[in-house]
């Protein structure tokens, strides 16, 4: 089961032209290494042969010198055997560092393309746990595939092809054994399988904890729980740790079971060969030779119950992977997406009919959503709580697209237009909670952008954020590490970086969700000021989606949702004469948040 889902992650990665070149580029090492795997394991089996020239020598007294040679001739090939071994394990560590280079690389690149729910749906932990530790459990099956049940497999056929020359009876003897302990070998491991997966499980409910108590640190400090989470994760381990001692103990039963299958050939092959030599149809030399074949052979025979552990410890980590790599976003791009050119005016977004809903069975978020929003102009979206308006928002920048009608950026179907285009070129968002990155002021300001920023570039669009001033505050003012999240500097800075960030990349549409609905007054009306000079310069078209009026008492239009239909669309001074729904809002006495 193992290696079928194994080559089914294969054949997932291989259908991406760039991966194909890569394992093409590997090709040469991996031939070397198989071939330095099969004359290391011939060399293994030869190096004994010299032993009977030994011992039968000694047995006959033969002059010192023909012992001399056969010691030198053992000496000789045990010491190729060593060289060619680290040559072999050379090209083994280099194939296997690509290998988890090309798995890590291209699987983390397709978990970043999948669409919005695939990131809703899965926690920050599995994730993690999908590309970073499951991974390495992937490797150590792939690596047990090629590199230790292949060797055992060609030492088998050398072996038992060395015992024919001497004893067909000792290869017969031989076979039934290994016959005996893979057959008792796989059916415990078919028996313990359950319990490995139980036991993944687990242990990603643990790292999933571990992951969500890391990230919500300032949570848990903010309300003085930092022993009872610790706690809990501590009870969590605990349980894991008591749950896995009964796992291992049934564990050893079976690997004393299976050892027994080897033990019990050896006494009897270790008898028949006595006999042998008692009634002098062996020499001491081949005596000592098969005996030391066999127990070689059977020492080895461990990587047969490694590969069987691996492949049920890996399989669930494969599955995970396969699972990741066959998962396909929804909003996939297409061959001929159109571009948009860089007008610099702001673009006209069109609303035809829009609706739109989360799965096929639900309730419609969004229903025959129709407007017109100008280029250049500055529009806000209000709507009680519930009301659609981030649906809105996500629909705009096609993190889901339209289940009805369309929407049109300067006459051209949203669906039509390639997502990273829109995204790099296009538009920009600022929502309501601002992710930094652990870096400078001045690189999270120039994040998104397709070039690199200069350093005037950079402060245009901190002035246009009104953060130059704070940030000139600090003592190494743009190379100031923000930490984190951003954890070193307040809400209200870090959201005045974020809409830098948004407008050093000049989108023609700027889609602001909530941005300034944490923040205190004095954070909101800096940020205010900057959407302000914004929609003033109408180089991009706006809009603004907020839980207070304040930050859309400017904009030329707004749309009035509620429970997902729009009541109506206007300027502010029209629907303050027209509109109940929205004097409402204005007021506060129906709550936006």
């Amino acid at each position: 089961m193992g290696v079928k889902m194994m080559l089914q992650m294969y054949r997932l990665l291989l259908a991406k032209p760039e991966v194909r070149a890569k394992y093409r580029a590997m090709r040469q090492s991996i031939v070397k290494a198989l071939a330095l795997v099969f004359v290391v394991e011939a060399l293994s089996v030869a190096e004994v042969y010299p032993l009977r020239g030994i011992f039968d020598g000694m047995s006959v007294k033969a002059p010192a010198s023909t012992l001399v040679i056969w010691v030198i001739a053992m000496f000789g090939i045990r010491q190729v055997h060593t060289v060619l071994d680290q040559h072999k394990e050379y090209h083994q560590m280099t194939t296997d560092w690509q290998n988890l280079g090309n798995i890590l690389g291209h699987g983390h690149e397709h978990q970043l393309s999948q669409d919005q729910k695939y990131q809703i749906d899965h926690s920050t932990g599995e994730k993690e746990s999908t590309l970073s530790k499951n991974i390495w459990k992937m490797e150590n099956l792939i690596d047990v595939v090629i590199y230790q049940v292949t060797p055992m497999i060609i030492m088998i056929g050398f072996i038992l092809a060395a015992l024919s020359i001497f004893d067909w009876r000792y290869s017969a003897i031989t076979v039934v054994t290994i016959a005996i302990y893979c057959l008792v070998t796989r059916h415990f491991e078919k028996v313990f399988a359950p319990k490995r997966i139980e036991e993944h499980e687990e242990w990603k409910a643990i790292e999933r904890m571990a992951s969500e108590q890391v990230k919500g640190w300032r949570t848990i400090k903010s309300n003085g729980l930092e022993l009872q989470k610790a706690r809990e994760l501590q009870c969590a381990i605990e349980k894991f740790m008591q749950a896995n001692a009964k796992r291992r103990r049934i564990r050893i039963r079976h690997w004393v079971v299976q050892n027994s299958v080897l033990s019990v050939s050896i006494l009897f092959i270790w008898g028949f060969s006595l006999w042998l030599y008692s009634i002098d149809a062996m020499s001491t030399g081949v005596l000592v030779i098969i005996n030391g074949w066999i127990a070689k052979l059977y020492s080895h025979m461990f990587r047969y119950a490694n590969f069987q552990r691996e492949a049920y410890e890996g399989v669930a980590s494969l599955n995970d992977m396969v699972e990741l790599l066959s998962s396909s976003s929804a909003i996939d791009g297409m061959p001929n997406a159109l571009q948009l050119p860089a007008s610099g005016l702001g673009c006209e977004v069109v609303l035809d009919g829009v609706g739109f809903r989360y799965h096929d069975d639900g309730e419609y978020a969004l229903r025959d959503i129709t407007a017109k929003l100008p280029a250049g102009s500055t529009v806000a979206i209000m709507a009680p709580s519930g009301g659609g308006k981030s649906t809105l928002a996500d629909l705009l920048i096609r993190a889901y697209d339209t289940c009805e009608g369309s929407i049109y950026l300067d006459g051209v179907d949203l669906r039509d237009i390639d997502r990273q285009h829109l995204m790099q070129v296009v538009a920009a968002t600022v929502l309501q909670d601002a992710n930094l990155f652990d870096g400078t002021i001045a690189s999270n300001i120039g994040f998104g952008c397709l070039r690199e920023l200069s350093q005037a570039e950079v402060e245009v669009a901190a002035k246009q954020a009104y953060a130059h001033q704070f940030i000139m505050e600090f003592p190494e003012g743009y190379d100031t590490m923000v930490g984190e999240d951003g954890v070193r500097l307040s809400g209200g800075e870090r959201q005045r970086i974020a809409i830098a960030r948004a407008l050093a990349k000049q989108p023609q549409l700027l889609i602001m969700d909530e941005a300034t609905s944490a923040l205190d007054e004095p954070s909101q009306r800096m940020v205010n000021l900057s959407i302000q000079a914004k929609s003033a310069e109408r180089s991009c078209t706006i809009v603004l989606i907020a839980h207070r009026f304040s930050t859309v008492e400017h904009a030329d239009l707004v749309l009035v949702l509620d429970h997902g239909k729009l009541v109506d669309l206007g300027t502010i001074a029209e629907l303050g004469e027209r509109c109940e729904l929205f004097r409402r809002l204005r007021s506060g006495e129906i709550s936006m948040e």
